[in-house]
């Protein structure tokens, strides 16, 4: 007999992802408890999703990339919250601008009309 419940469905959604090639982390080791983030996962996502945007950063600053944009999303995040940033992006001194949510738009396919005049990322160019 298949057991129904929310903790089954969780780990035959967890197992599905891992075959289909997502990493699984540990929350002991890859959550951030006092940022309340997962820093690998957001600076994939943001190399993922923004590859235009982000081969500016290491130029501009080096080695520290990483460490300087959660750092700026962080402290934006505290100045504006998360619903601001997740609706506006993220704006830090040129060259720091992505997007984190809302203007992320939908996967789109042939014949479909363009909803995306402004040439925003879309999930279907970052392969999803």
């Amino acid at each position: 007999m298949t057991k129904l419940n929310e903790a089954a469905f969780e780990s035959s959604l967890c197992d599905g992802l891992i075959k289909s090639g997502y990493e699984k982390l540990s929350p002991a080791k890859d959550w951030d408890i006092e940022l309340s983030l997962c820093s690998k996962v957001l600076l994939d996502y943001i190399r993922d999703s923004q590859p235009n945007e982000w081969a500016k950063l290491p130029k501009h600053y080096g080695a520290t990339v990483d460490k300087m944009v959660i750092a700026e999303i962080v402290s934006q995040i505290k100045k504006e919250g998360m619903l601001a940033i997740l609706r506006n992006g993220i704006r830090g001194s040129p060259p720091l601008s992505f997007q984190l949510g809302a203007n992320l738009l939908p996967p789109t396919f042939p014949g479909m009309p363009d909803f995306n005049p402004k040439g925003y990322p879309t999930l279907t160019k970052m392969g999803w």
